[in-house]
């Protein structure tokens, strides 16, 4: 058995890879580090598919909220909504499925569904924190007093990161998300405005990644094993 401890610090560990070229370095760290830890192959391929399908299904999820809202693309006039609501109900949508799945699932101890609705929860609330950070950040950059530019801001910033996240060998998306983020919003927005907020917003996921690594270093192995738990019965 593998101690949640254990799993904590492979992945803070292993995260900070996804700087080196190729952008897969984050999940060979996390192959190697289960495999010498007694993981077998099986249950780490598993959990990593479902890893990559929860991030896409919840970024992708909270982008399609927007877009019914008529915030990007086009739609009918009629469909569209002003403000914040899209975004607020977009998020709301998400975190209320989320919710009642995990207190359905809360009766039926063991059932997979419960982790697959753990994690959409939580990669789309860190989604929707990761947007407000973008959201403030250029809000304060460039003066923006219409709140009905909020939500086309969000939208932008998730596309971009789905994007960077997506494209194969840029190292965390280095560039891709960049240069998507500016195209989205340079009608709107100056490039002077739009280039400071993406290097703060980088400037501040690297330091959050660097400061994971450390805290991940920082946890001991030993005695660890409190939480025992069999990774090979999971896959049944």
């Amino acid at each position: 058995g593998i101690s949640r401890l254990r799993l904590a610090r492979i992945l803070l560990i292993s995260q900070f890879a996804k700087y080196v070229p190729g952008n897969i370095g984050q999940f060979v760290g996390r192959v190697l580090l289960l495999e010498r830890a007694g993981v077998s192959m099986r249950p780490t391929a598993v959990a990593m598919t479902l890893e990559l399908a929860c991030i896409l299904t919840a970024c992708g999820g909270l982008i399609a909220a927007i877009m019914v809202f008529g915030l990007m693309g086009h739609v009918p006039d009629s469909a569209r909504v002003t403000g914040l609501w899209p975004l607020i109900v977009g998020s709301g949508a998400v975190i209320a499925l989320s919710s009642g799945i995990y207190w359905f699932r809360s009766v039926q101890r063991g059932c997979v569904v419960n982790a697959i609705f753990k994690a959409l929860f939580l990669f789309a609330a860190t989604l929707v924190l990761m947007s407000l950070i973008a959201v403030i950040i250029l809000g304060q950059v460039a003066g923006v007093t219409d709140a009905t530019l909020y939500p086309s801001i969000a939208a932008a910033f998730l596309v971009s990161w789905l994007a960077g996240f997506a494209t194969p060998g840029a190292p965390a998306g280095l560039g891709v998300r960049e240069v998507v983020f500016l195209a989205l919003l340079q009608d709107e927005f100056s490039v002077a405005a739009l280039s400071l907020t993406i290097m703060t917003v980088r400037a501040t996921t690297i330091i959050g990644d660097f400061l994971a690594l450390v805290i991940g270093l920082g946890i001991k192995e030993a005695g660890d094993r409190k939480y025992t738990s069999s990774a090979d019965t999971i896959t049944g």
